[in-house]
Order: C-alpha cells, then structure tokens, then sequence
C-alpha cells in the first residue's frame, strides 16, 4: 500500500505542574485517519494483549504496508518531536493497536514499573469510554512485593479527576509513570462502538 502520510501540527502539552501527564493531539495525518476508519476490524487477525487476557480486548495484528504499519511508522519518525516536547531522547516507539469489544472497561489502577513512558493515540471516536486520570494521596498507594507492585488503596471512587481524556480521533495522552498515575477506562463501550487505539511504548 503507498499512501501519501504528511506529517501533521503534532501538539503535545502538559496538564499540570506535574509534567508527567500531557494531551496529544494530530500526531496521525489525515489521509491515515481516513485510510483506519476504512478498515474491517472485525476482519483482522488478533492475538490477546499479555495481562489483559481476561478482557475483551483485540491486540490487532499487522504485517508490512498495511494502515496499521504505515501508522506505526508515522509514529515513530516523530520521536524527535515527542522526546523535545518530554525534555528526554526517544530512541525507538513500540506500538500496539489495541480494539476494544462491548462490555470494555478498565477499573482504576497503577501501571505497573515496567511501564515507563507510554502514549495512547485514539484512532476512533467512542463517546463515555476516555481515559480518567485521578489525583490521590500518599498513604492511598500501598507497594507491594508482586509483579504490579504500585496499589491503590483508597475509595472505590478516587477524590478528584485530575484529566478527562475523551475518546475522540487523533487525540490521546503521554504518561510518565510513577506511582501516583492512577487512571481508568470507567465508561463502557457498547454495541457498535468502534474503540481503537494504538498503544506506544517510548524507549
């Protein structure tokens, strides 16, 4: 497949003092987004995302010059951009797509160490079904001696939303984890949502 991929007015922006959480933003081309809404998702061969298998969630596969491929590389010639914006070198971008099924959604927890710096690109519009990033105290992280090691302990509803990341095409957000990163999928997707994103790990 050859497809003109222009590169877009990438924004990225901090949304707090903190400086480890920011909006992204038309990081895709357009003729991309136009090329991903065309796909037949359904169609596509998928394995399980590792962890995650208990969820209805699809780690779509790719191969060379499909759409997703060609995002995948789009991405990753901006890691120059990405790592100025972060005040950090980017060597390398991983990324996953990620398409989500009815009953999806994802319950308030801490990443566990492993993952460092992350960014999520939403490659579809799925209204209630963002990603909730919350703002929590101290003592309400317990660390733990197991693979998650970061948990959080406090009310089943966090005190305060720190960001609404709503689930809106060629949009998402770029974490730098650390143990006060809890976030969540609260909203379900259901019948006939299209929720697909790609998932970059920033090395």
């Amino acid at each position: 497949m050859q497809m003109m991929t222009s590169t877009p007015s990438c924004r990225i922006q901090a949304v707090d003092h903190r400086k480890d959480l920011f909006s992204i933003s038309e990081i895709i081309s357009q003729e991309l987004m136009r090329a991903v809404a065309e796909e037949v998702l359904d169609a596509r061969p998928y394995t399980k995302q590792e962890w995650q298998e208990h969820k209805p969630r699809k780690k779509l596969q790719r191969f060379p010059g499909c759409t997703l491929s060609l995002i995948h590389e789009h991405i990753a010639k901006q890691k120059d951009t990405i790592g100025e914006a972060l005040g950090q070198d980017i060597n390398s971008i991983e990324t996953a797509f990620w398409y989500d099924q009815e009953g999806f959604d994802f319950p308030a927890h801490i990443d566990n160490p492993g993952v460092h710096t992350v960014m999520q690109i939403y490659l579809s519009d799925c209204a209630h079904a963002g990603t909730v990033f919350y703002n929590i105290q101290d003592h309400h992280i317990e660390t733990r001696d197991d693979k998650y090691r970061w948990h959080y302990t406090g009310p089943k509803q966090p005190e305060s939303v720190r960001k609404n990341f709503e689930f809106k095409a060629n949009t998402g957000y770029l974490m730098i984890n650390n143990s006060k990163q809890l976030h969540g999928v609260p909203g379900m997707v259901g019948k006939g949502d299209v929720r697909l994103s790609c998932y970059c790990h920033l090395n």
